[in-house]
């Protein structure tokens, strides 16, 4: 929907409000950026595939002792996945997606549906 470009801006202008974090992006697997960068954890959203999720804290671990701390969402996020978003903005519109998305998403959003 939006360019690697795009994505990095969107999420830069939606956390600018948060002065120690910095959005990077990476080719490859994040576990060696986080060693790249000398990461002392990695967290990670608890999505409803803890399975999954856990395997790949593992190998994570296995591969550079870096730990894995999952966090869960809020409860008024628990329920979103960018799929199911991505699936409502395409049957609905930006509006339908307003409260689960950043503004600056949100506005991306109406311009694609106002053509600009």
């Amino acid at each position: 929907m939006f360019s690697l470009t795009a994505r990095r801006e969107l999420l830069r202008h939606s956390l600018d409000h948060l002065p120690n974090v910095e959005v990077i992006d990476h080719d490859g697997l994040l576990v060696r950026l986080a060693t790249d960068l000398g990461v002392d954890v990695m967290f990670r959203g608890a999505s409803k595939d803890l399975s999954t999720e856990l395997q790949m804290s593992h190998m994570n671990d296995q591969m550079s002792r870096i730990p894995t701390l999952f966090v869960p969402a809020t409860h008024e996020h628990a329920g979103f996945s960018s799929r199911y978003v991505r699936s409502l903005y395409r049957l609905e519109g930006a509006a339908a997606v307003r409260d689960c998305v950043p503004d600056a998403v949100f506005d991306a959003l109406s311009a694609l549906e106002s053509g600009g």
